[in-house]
């Protein structure tokens, strides 16, 4: 393992256990057995560590993704294949949701997928009733969210059964929900 994935790794395990503010450069150096020489050989200050630890934890999830889609011929193909990929990796996941780190992780995916799904969701879109724009956010805020809440779940349903969670969302208009 490379240092740069050890101190992410030591940051997950203790951003997991603790506070951010708790967190030090010091603190990760003597419990991954790095130095401090070492870590800043590999990341310009705190910031950058937090930074890279968006990008670690989503390489293999965007990983998996990419090779899966590539197979994919619709959405909905996508859809039953992406939460393999983050179930596998559900322990990093939910670190990143359920952390001091949600904040950053959540606006680093939306950046992230927002730009796919313009690319390759959204491509041919075209509507009088929503802007492309504002769709594709809708669409790219509903998939984080009923993400989110099924990798903060204590024990997260199967990925074959979520897959058909967001099969339904996609299926359902923003305002098909019932009246109150």
């Amino acid at each position: 393992m490379k240092s740069k994935e050890k101190f992410a790794d030591e940051f997950l395990n203790q951003v997991s256990a603790k506070p951010l503010s708790d967190i030090t450069i010091k603190g990760l150096c003597d419990e991954s057995g790095l130095s401090r020489k070492t870590f800043y050989n590999n990341f310009d200050s705190f910031a950058d560590l937090m930074n890279f630890t968006n990008i670690y934890v989503n390489r293999y999830v965007w990983s998996a993704f990419s090779k899966n889609s590539q197979k994919a011929n619709t959405l909905t193909d996508i859809i039953k294949i992406f939460p393999v990929a983050l179930y596998e990796n559900r322990d990093k996941l939910k670190v990143m949701y359920t952390s001091d780190l949600r904040g950053r992780w959540l606006k680093y995916l939306h950046d992230k997928y927002h730009d796919w799904a313009m690319e390759n969701v959204f491509k041919d879109y075209h509507s009088d009733k929503m802007p492309k724009e504002m769709a594709c956010f809708i669409f790219c805020q509903s998939l984080i969210s009923a993400l989110d809440y099924w990798i903060s779940s204590p024990i997260p349903d199967k990925p074959e059964i979520f897959s058909q969670y967001l099969l339904t969302i996609m299926a359902t208009a923003p305002f098909d929900i019932p009246k109150l």
